[in-house]
């Protein structure tokens, strides 16, 4: 005699028989980047470092000091490309633009003279943008793990000191 299926267990069974037709490994749920994180990098302990992630975020909360001076290192590289290529469109398509020396007494672009370059190629000037943003982007999570580091001392010193005071009530 055939079992018969409740409800419940008939819908599981058409489940089952879809999915089998999907690869569904990639619905799995954690790994890293899977929340659409982008990673830059790794600290030299492992852990994921995301792009738009500030030092105080969450994700960190088991970062060490030695994880928020990796997490440094890596957003200040991206920084540096980006300004790079920041710098480049400066220098190279912006009239009057400069070396950035203190010692160049050329004359420097006008606000008229940007403005006609934005105009002129907005596709460049779009990107310019871009560029600048990822720079300030980067600059900003520096920033916020150095915060991050500072925090965990201060508590690293509050817990001494409470530790000293329990000591010496004993």
């Amino acid at each position: 005699m055939e079992k018969v299926l409740s409800f419940e267990e008939k819908q599981e069974l058409r489940k089952a028989k879809i999915l089998s037709c999907y690869n569904t490994d990639s619905l799995e749920k954690g790994g890293e980047g899977s929340r659409g994180g982008k990673i830059i990098g790794h600290t030299k302990s492992g852990k994921p470092v995301y792009e738009d992630k500030s030092g105080h975020h969450s994700i960190y909360k088991d970062f060490t000091p030695q994880d928020h001076e990796d997490a440094i290192e890596l957003h200040s590289k991206k920084n540096h490309e980006y300004h790079s290529s920041w710098y480049k469109i400066r220098k190279t398509e912006i009239p009057n633009f400069g070396t950035g020396d203190t010692t160049d007494k050329r004359p420097k672009a006008s606000v008229e003279e940007w403005s006609k370059w934005y105009n002129e190629n907005p596709e460049r000037a779009k990107e310019f943008r871009k560029l600048g943003d990822k720079m300030s982007n980067h600059a900003n999570k520096v920033t916020s793990h150095e915060n991050a580091i500072k925090r965990s001392q201060k508590n690293m010193k509050s817990h001494d000191d409470n530790d000293r005071t329990i000591d010496s009530e004993d």
